[in-house]
């Protein structure tokens, strides 16, 4: 009888698991990057949102999108309901932007990422041994050793708490690209070899759509202490 019961309650894990891929597969498909910017532009006007981009991600099926505004435009567009009941509806956050020249005008690129991006636990997991490497600066080094790794915000970018990790075959290809894109080369940074398989609980790790094109991953959860090392990194790229 109690075999039976745990069977059961495999089964029903088994089939909720299997309901909430096809929804969040779903979902995934569900809100295009390309209507979003057709949604902005039909509101707005092609006057307000200029040079409209997509940067797909070869790891996810959503994207980052963009589209460039004058200053004042993007001050009136980060105030107006219309345009957040827009990202809202595709499921997008105004992220950061940045500033570019076009015909000898200043501009601000304005960035606009996924809220839901690829689940990546798995492949964390199962290919990569649960192994993933964090760079910081070492000024935060015993701090971390001490304690582990607490999620955090960042104030250039507009997202909740998260650690921000990568791994893989190329790791340090990819540890050089996002060295470079959090502007850490020429600081005194270290990276962290992390075992998750030695963390208390698993934890849920997601493609990041915005650091390192791609290349890095997320989490919303601590990382314990126990499972972090300083990782001789050698940048020969």
């Amino acid at each position: 009888m109690k075999s039976l019961k745990i069977s059961l309650t495999e089964n029903l894990y088994d089939s909720y698991t299997r309901y909430q891929e096809r929804l969040y597969e779903s979902l995934l498909r569900s809100y295009s990057p390309y209507k979003l910017i057709n949604a902005l532009e039909k509101k707005f006007g092609s006057n307000i949102v200029k040079y409209a981009r997509l940067n797909p991600s070869e790891y996810d099926k959503l994207c980052v999108a963009g589209f460039a505004c004058t200053p004042e435009n993007e001050a009136f567009l980060k105030d107006n309901q219309d345009f957040q009941s827009i990202l809202n509806l595709f499921n997008y956050t105004f992220s950061y932007s940045y500033p570019i020249t076009r015909n000898g005008h200043t501009l601000k690129m304005c960035v606009l990422e996924p809220n839901i991006t690829g689940d990546y636990s798995n492949i964390v997991y199962d290919k990569w041994d649960g192994i993933v490497y964090h760079i910081t600066l070492k000024q935060y080094v015993d701090s971390i050793l001490k304690n582990g790794l607490r999620p955090k915000s960042a104030q250039y970018r507009n997202y909740d708490e998260r650690i921000f990790v990568t791994g893989g075959e190329d790791f340090k290809k990819n540890l050089s690209l996002i060295i470079d894109d959090l502007g850490y080369r020429y600081r005194d940074y270290v990276v962290l070899k992390i075992n998750l398989n030695k963390n208390s609980r698993k934890i849920k790790l997601f493609r990041d759509p915005v650091q390192g094109n791609g290349l890095g991953l997320y989490t919303k959860e601590h990382i314990d202490r126990n499972c972090i090392e300083i990782y001789n990194y050698k940048d020969t790229l």
